[in-house]
């Protein structure tokens, strides 16, 4: 009896033993918790490079529409010299133009919008009538098809507005809107609210000029063209929501516009400037680099930078210039 209860003991206490040998513990999977960790800590690069990488798919001129599934907003500032010509491609591959350039960069203009495959505008944008801003109208209306075209009620007697006038009044299909503010359009997921003019009547061509906030997501520019500070209050005024992540500086950087009150306002975080090189008005002007600059906006200048590129995916902001 004895014998058997001794047996019995040594039994248990070499399960005892084997049992406390092993880790029974809760486990914890370092590996995940590093690779979560990581996953936090480059986030936001992470996004960023995909943005990039798209950006890049945007650049071939041959991708079709089913290729990228994530489709970004793409506005190009294009180098045309001394004046303005803005392309906007949507998400959903609609084009938008917003002015055109002087007559002299008419091939390099033309030959940009080609490259981009451009067939067909949904809206087109001629903030005021300045041949700076509409040069090649006419070449545009005659090379590519035109849905709609916005316009303000400003006139001039120039040439170059008066061909403007006589080519719309040739194609019938094209519906011409008078610009105002308050006006607002919709080319799938990008919002276009319409700010200025406010007025019926102005004393200086440009304070004609359309301003519009475009909107895709959580991403936002200004259009200004070249409204001046007269503008600027008018719009702070009525308490429009200014804020936006890109600033198309007014008037090619001119110290008529961009006031710091309006810096303030729209709080941008890049100011675009389209000018050309060397110009003889002196654009653009010291006083208004300055403001820029102290309102902590990176400045990104077609003169030095040649055609400026900017790609959204609705959160982030990917900007590349051609030089």
């Amino acid at each position: 009896m004895n014998k058997r209860l001794l047996a019995f003991l040594l039994v248990f206490i070499l399960i005892f033993s084997f049992a406390a040998s092993c880790d029974f513990a809760p486990t914890v999977d370092v590996g995940s918790q590093a690779s979560s960790a990581a996953e936090s800590r480059t986030a936001s690069s992470a996004a960023s490079s995909a943005i990039s990488s798209q950006a890049g798919a945007h650049v071939s001129s041959e991708e079709s529409a089913s290729e990228n599934e994530s489709r970004l907003l793409v506005v190009s500032f294009i180098d045309v010299g001394q004046g303005d010509g803005i392309l906007i491609r949507t998400p959903d591959d609609k084009f938008i133009l917003v002015d055109c350039g002087p007559a002299e960069a008419e091939k390099s203009f033309i030959a940009f919008l080609k490259s981009q495959n451009v067939r067909e505008f949904e809206y087109v944008f001629f903030t005021h009538p300045h041949a700076d801003h509409i040069g090649n109208a006419v070449k545009v209306l005659q090379e590519f098809k035109v849905k709609n075209v916005y316009m303000p009620d400003a006139a001039t007697t120039t040439k170059t507005f008066t061909n403007l006038l006589n080519e719309l009044d040739k194609q019938k299909d094209i519906k011409i809107t008078q610009a105002k503010a308050g006006q607002k359009i919709t080319v799938g997921e990008v919002n276009i609210d319409i700010l200025s003019p406010s007025k019926d009547k102005y004393g200086d061509l440009n304070e004609y000029s359309i301003v519009f906030k475009l909107t895709y997501k959580e991403n936002s520019i200004l259009f200004t063209g070249d409204a001046y500070i007269k503008n600027e209050k008018e719009m702070i005024a009525a308490s429009y929501d200014l804020k936006a992540d890109i600033l198309k500086v007014g008037h090619h950087g001119s110290d008529s516009s961009t006031s710091t009150e309006f810096l303030n306002a729209v709080q941008p975080k890049y100011a675009v400037i389209s000018c050309g090189l060397d110009n003889s008005f002196g654009h653009p002007h010291k006083s208004t680099l300055e403001r820029i600059a102290s309102a902590g906006a990176k400045i990104y200048r077609t003169d030095n930078d040649g055609t400026i590129t900017l790609y959204a995916n609705g959160v982030e902001i990917v900007i590349k210039s051609e030089k």
